[in-house]
């Protein structure tokens, strides 16, 4: 989507979150333009119809569209990574996978450690 609201591209399996007003604060554009990190609206549907509440982090081709990695709620490979031994520099709060993905307000990618961070509308940073 184009800041003035025209659709570009669209994306393999989801749609940019947007909650009715275009965010730039829940995207993050690769320093080559080549892909995309979104906090995006899931289209996935659950066994009894239910659209999944929960949003999920997608990393995508911008020129194709096509979802090169996903974290997701629904995904059972997903854990909680445990506190490093002598690590007192990160808060003793945890939570679990799909609290994690629920109301996020911001997206960054930092490529040089290879890492996602979020932020939610509670304050709390994931990593």
């Amino acid at each position: 989507m184009e800041f003035p609201g025209e659709l570009v591209i669209s994306f393999e399996d989801h749609l940019l979150w947007h909650d009715g007003v275009y965010s730039a604060n829940k995207i993050y554009i690769t320093k080559d333009e080549g892909r995309v990190i979104s906090y995006c609206k899931s289209e996935a549907v659950e066994d009894d119809g239910t659209v999944t509440p929960i949003g999920s982090i997608n990393m995508s081709e911008i020129m194709t569209g096509k979802c090169i990695a996903k974290i997701a709620a629904n995904n059972p490979t997903i854990s909680i990574a445990p506190h490093r031994n002598g690590c007192n520099e990160r808060s003793s709060v945890s939570c679990t996978p799909p609290e994690a993905l629920k109301d996020i307000t911001a997206v960054l990618y930092d490529e040089d450690r290879n890492e996602i961070y979020t932020g939610n509308k509670h304050g709390l940073v994931h990593v």
